[in-house]
């Protein structure tokens, strides 16, 4: 399993908890004194930890983690995008370029993964289909459907 942004956090919360119940993990993050902290607290927990230095708002650093992913572990099972960026401060000391920052790492930074992942994750796809047929799997989402409660409001 792959967490972005797993140095530190809910990142590194998600590590534990998912290497407890035996999960090989791979974390990356930008700071790499931030990823061998963050190995040291995983190895004490007996959790099998592989870190990588990546900015995950960079294409080329998330495929690169994907496939190092990949080579190591044989694909990629679960990917958590938990890597964020805040700037915090009055709205009149920051710049446009702060913003652009964080966006780049909310947004290309969990798309570039599932992106760099999904070639993976389809082949998967593919070998466990139901009923041992070889075809995808789909997710299908539910939509809510509200009753109409005219116009008295709804029983307390």
């Amino acid at each position: 399993m792959v967490i972005t942004g797993g140095s530190r956090g809910l990142g590194l919360q998600m590590a534990r908890e998912f290497g407890n119940k035996g999960a090989r993990v791979v974390i990356c993050a930008r700071d790499e004194n931030e990823l061998d902290r963050a190995k040291k607290d995983l190895n004490a927990r007996n959790i099998r930890t592989h870190t990588m230095v990546c900015d995950v708002s960079d294409r080329v650093q998330s495929a690169r983690l994907i496939a190092e992913t990949i080579r190591l572990f044989g694909g990629v099972d679960v990917l958590v995008n938990s890597a964020g960026l805040i700037e915090a401060g009055p709205i009149y000391s920051m710049q446009v370029e702060d913003f652009e920052q964080a966006m780049g790492v909310i947004f290309w930074g969990a798309l570039y993964p599932i992106v760099a992942a999904l070639p993976n994750v389809r082949e998967k796809a593919m070998l466990f289909g139901p009923g041992n047929k070889r075809r995808p799997n789909y997710i299908h989402g539910r939509s809510m459907h509200l009753p109409r409660w005219g116009k008295k409001p709804p029983p307390n």
